[in-house]
C-alpha cells in the first residue's frame, strides 16, 4: 500500500462542540461589543454546535464565539456539559469535530491523516495547548498534553485510535513563534487494516488532559489522504491500480427477531416558558441531567425522577440553550407548584433566560 500526497484539507468539520465563552475570555470588551456578541449568539438559535468559530466552514457560517473554553463561571455557556465551578469547567475540556456527512473522494478510500491546530500568536495563549499557566500549576505530568479519540458515522469507538500526542505531534512543548501544530494519527508502521479503519473516521474529539486546562485555538483543520493500491506489473514497474473496496463480508445466518420493546411510559405533561426562568433557580436544583436534550425529554426525566425517587420531589426543570437539563423543586417538596403573579399576571421573580430552546418548565399534576 502507498499513500498519495496530501491534497488541501478535506472534510472541513461542520460542527464543533464543547463549552464556549460568551466574551473574549480574559479580555475586556465594551458594552457595545458585548451586546453585539449576545445578539449574535441569540441569532444562532438552538444550534450550539455551530457557535464556536473553530473551522473554516464555521467561520464562513458566521459562528460568533471564539474557539475557546471557559473557566470563569460568569462567562461560561452550557455546551456538551453543564457549566460549574472553575475546577469543573477546566477539567479535561474537549472539542469534537463532526463531519459525518463528508463523502470522501476515491470512492471513499481516504483515511484520516492529520489534524492541524492553528495556535494563537501570543505565547501565553499558545502554551495552553501543552499545559496550564504557572498560576494554575504549570507544566506537570498529570496536566500535560492532549488525546484524540476517533469514531465512526454512528459515533462508535473505532478499533484503531490515533497515537499519543507525545509521539504523533510535531511539537511537545511551546517554542517561540509556534503557531502551526500538527498531529499525525497513524504511526509510520501502520498496517493496511489500520488505514482501512481510519477511512471510517467521521467524528474526532480533542481532549486536553488534566486540571485547569483551556482550549484556545485560532483554527483547526482535518486532513484526509487517499489510500492507493499498488501492484507489481509484468514488466516489474510499479503501477497504480484503480481504488477498490475490500471484499464483502461472508454471509451470516440470520438471527431470530428480537423481542418487542416494552410499551412506552406515558410522557409527563409540562408547561414550558420559553426564554424565561426563575431568577434564583440555582438554589432549587435537585438533579443535574445530561445535555443535548429537548424540553419533552427533560420533562419526562422529571416525571421519571418522581416515580423512582422518594427523597426529593421535583416540580420543574430548567433547560439551557444547548439542552442541558436540571431538575428543580420550586415548591420545596410539595407535589404541586404555584407561580406567584402580579396584578398584571406577570410571574414574580422571573427573568429573561438565554435564547433558542432555553427556558423553564413546570410539571402539570393531573
Amino acid at each position: 500500500m502507498q499513500v498519495a500526497p496530501s491534497p488541501p484539507p478535506y472534510g472541513y468539520a461542520q460542527y464543533a462542540s464543547g463549552r464556549a465563552l460568551q466574551s473574549d475570555m480574559g479580555v475586556t470588551v465594551d458594552p457595545a461589543q458585548r451586546a453585539a456578541l449576545d445578539t449574535a449568539v441569540a441569532n444562532m438559535g438552538s444550534t450550539p454546535t455551530k457557535w464556536a468559530a473553530c473551522t473554516e466552514s464555521l467561520m464562513a457560517a458566521g459562528a460568533p464565539l471564539p474557539c475557546r473554553t471557559a473557566g470563569n463561571p460568569l462567562r461560561c455557556l452550557d455546551g456538551a456539559t453543564h457549566c460549574g465551578t472553575v475546577l469543573e469547567n477546566t477539567y479535561e475540556p474537549f472539542l469534537e469535530l463532526d463531519f459525518h456527512e463528508y463523502v470522501p473522494d476515491y470512492n471513499g478510500r481516504m483515511y484520516f491523516f492529520m489534524i492541524h491546530f492553528k495556535l494563537p500568536a501570543e505565547e501565553e495563549y499558545a502554551r495552553l495547548m501543552f499545559h496550564p499557566l504557572e498560576a494554575y500549576g504549570g507544566d506537570t505530568q498529570v496536566n500535560r498534553g492532549w488525546k484524540i479519540d476517533v469514531y465512526d458515522d454512528h459515533h462508535h469507538d473505532l478499533p484503531v485510535q490515533c497515537q499519543d500526542w507525545n509521539y504523533g505531534s510535531s511539537a511537545t512543548e511551546y517554542v517561540d513563534g509556534l503557531v502551526d501544530l500538527h498531529h499525525l494519527c497513524l504511526t509510520p508502521t501502520a498496517t493496511d487494516e489500520e488505514y482501512e479503519v481510519m477511512s471510517k473516521v467521521r467524528f474526532v474529539r480533542i481532549t486536553l488532559i488534566g486540571q485547569y486546562r483551556q482550549i484556545w485555538f485560532d483554527e483547526i483543520n482535518i486532513y484526509f489522504r487517499a489510500i492507493i493500491d499498488v501492484e507489481l506489473s509484468t514488466n516489474e514497474t510499479y503501477t497504480i491500480s484503480a481504488s477498490r473496496w475490500p471484499p464483502p463480508p461472508t454471509a451470516r445466518i440470520p438471527e431470530p427477531p428480537a423481542a418487542p420493546d416494552p410499551p412506552a411510559i406515558p410522557i409527563a405533561n409540562c408547561l414550558f416558558y420559553i426564554n424565561e426562568a426563575k431568577a434564583d433557580f440555582e438554589q432549587y436544583v435537585v438533579v443535574h441531567e445530561p445535555c443535548g436534550l429537548t424540553q419533552e425529554r427533560c420533562c419526562a426525566l422529571a416525571d421519571e425522577h418522581n416515580r423512582l425517587e422518594t427523597s426529593a420531589f421535583v416540580d420543574s426543570f430548567v433547560l439551557s440553550a444547548s439542552g442541558c437539563c436540571v431538575l428543580t423543586s420550586l415548591s420545596g417538596g410539595s407535589t404541586s407548584v404555584t407561580l406567584p403573579v402580579d396584578s398584571m399576571g406577570a410571574k414574580i421573580g422571573w427573568m429573561p433566560y438565554q435564547m433558542g430552546i432555553a427556558g423553564m418548565g413546570v410539571l402539570v399534576v393531573v
